[in-house]
């Protein structure tokens, strides 16, 4: 417990996304420790590996988060000398578990009836929100990342700069884009305009 502990705050919180981190502490927390309680980590088998895997329900994605955070825990324990060669990696390990399912996109009939419909939405930030949302080719992230003069009613033209998260279910952070091609700028339907806000400066968002 110490030593995962120590890895993560050392070594995989400081350098990490925040989304990655929360993502490492949860497995920790809810699969690792329970799984090694007590256990020195120079005693840890690859039966043990094997029984941590074999003990945790539901996605197989969930298994392969679980799997990375303590891959990289013992390949640290392998360079302090603590193990002579990290279990995770044995041939003999097998990860199970059913697929996680796809969200199905919207159709074309479903998107359709969201723009005919995004005036009736009630609240203005939500209403300006879904008309970028529904109209343009953004990530959600990226809607919530638009500042005012991103949105360029004169060129009719959108910025796209940075995005926002939420990586801990609460606070937010603005981070960069997702990949460099990703910040980028195009059209701005003019179906949207008369959903968007406009700040003091009569700038739209």
């Amino acid at each position: 417990e110490d030593y995962a502990w120590n890895w993560y705050n050392t070594y995989s919180k400081p350098n990490v996304e925040t989304a990655t981190a929360t993502t490492y502490k949860r497995q920790i927390s809810l699969y690792l420790i329970p799984a090694f309680q007590g256990q020195a980590v120079e005693d840890i088998t690859t039966d043990d590996v094997q029984r941590l895997f074999n003990g945790m329900t539901g996605a197989k994605a969930t298994k392969d988060k679980a799997r990375m955070g303590l891959n990289q825990i013992l390949d640290a324990a392998v360079e302090d000398k603590l193990l002579a060669q990290n279990p995770v990696k044995s041939r003999r390990v097998k990860i199970t578990g059913k697929a996680s399912k796809a969200t199905a996109p919207y159709s074309v009939e479903q998107m359709r009836y969201l723009v005919q419909h995004v005036g009736e939405i009630k609240n203005p930030v939500d209403r300006a929100y879904m008309a970028l949302q529904a109209l343009h080719p953004l990530r959600l992230e990226e809607v919530l990342g638009l500042q005012p003069e991103d949105v360029d009613t004169e060129n009719m033209v959108i910025h796209v700069r940075r995005a926002v998260t939420h990586p801990t279910r609460n606070q937010p952070e603005v981070k960069d884009t997702k990949t460099d091609s990703s910040c980028r700028t195009i059209g701005l339907s003019a179906l949207a305009l008369p959903h968007l806000l406009s700040d003091p400066k009569g700038r739209f968002l």
